[in-house]
């Protein structure tokens, strides 16, 4: 059997969708209530206040709709061998006339792509029955936030750039190490979904944890001097953004090693 094949890819792609069509709905349905939780509170807050305290709380309430966006497809990762629970699921998939690269390759597609459509899709119905409570109720706030959302994420660079200074940080330095932090995180995430048979995701979050209480106590050991100067932090940046991308590159060839050896019996705690 050759590594990869796209016939055999778009098969296991097609089998791999009708298999996580519950899962699918009831992540979405999760990821819809917990955006519901924020835009109600806003509505309820704001009753019988001026428009501008309705649109400064439907702002924040869409700020931390977009921080459970970024959590949610941060940790998605731990659900990458999620159907390969029990023992038949193991049998199952290991049993598709498919390469392990294929496999691999439909998993990921599974837990990013997807993962992200989802969450976008389950946010859009969130903003339309926001709006739809505030026209029935009477309340201001029956426009879409959608707008919004899209120019804090892909907005004018001065308005950025405007915060990576207060950091210290030139905008692309900080732009760089942001988005190579990100990638490292999904990655680590991967990692541990892939490694952890069980808990994955409290499991990954601790070592996600102690790595950052140990970058935070070999940072205290910098010299306050040095720590102060800007081109110290955008040099940091930079050398962080290349060890990141390094580390998780090398966390997604881990993983793919992972998955290969995984076989139908493993270790009760770990997939080896």
């Amino acid at each position: 059997m050759s590594n990869f094949n796209t016939k055999r890819f778009i098969q296991t792609l097609k089998w791999s969708a009708m298999a996580t069509k519950k899962e699918i709905a009831t992540i979405a349905g999760c990821m819809f209530f917990l955006y519901m939780v924020p835009f109600i509170m806003s509505v309820i807050s704001t009753q019988g206040e001026p428009d501008i305290v309705a649109d400064a709380s439907i702002e924040n309430a869409t700020l931390v709709c977009t921080f459970f966006f970024g959590v949610y497809t941060m940790i998605s990762g731990c659900w990458i061998m999620n159907n390969m629970k029990t023992k038949e699921q193991r049998i199952t998939f290991k049993m598709l006339p498919a390469s392990d690269l294929e496999k691999f390759i439909v998993r990921v597609l599974y837990i990013t792509v997807v993962w992200m459509l989802i969450g976008v899709v389950a946010f859009c119905l969130a903003d339309f029955c926001r709006m739809l409570i505030c026209f029935i109720s009477g309340s201001h706030g029956t426009y879409s936030t959608i707008p919004d959302v899209l120019n804090m994420w892909f907005g004018p660079a001065d308005t950025h750039s405007m915060r990576m200074t207060a950091w210290r940080l030139d905008f692309i330095a900080g732009v760089l190490a942001v988005n190579a932090w990100v990638f490292w995180a999904h990655s680590f995430y991967v990692l541990g979904g892939a490694f952890f048979r069980r808990r994955q995701f409290i499991l990954t979050s601790c070592a996600h944890f102690a790595l950052g209480i140990l970058s935070l106590i070999i940072i205290s050991y910098i010299p306050l001097s040095a720590k102060e100067g800007l081109k110290f932090v955008n040099t940091i940046a930079y050398v962080y953004t290349a060890v990141a991308i390094m580390v998780g590159l090398l966390n997604w060839w881990l993983t793919y090693r992972l998955f290969k050896r995984s076989q139908v019996i493993n270790n009760k705690w770990i997939n080896l």
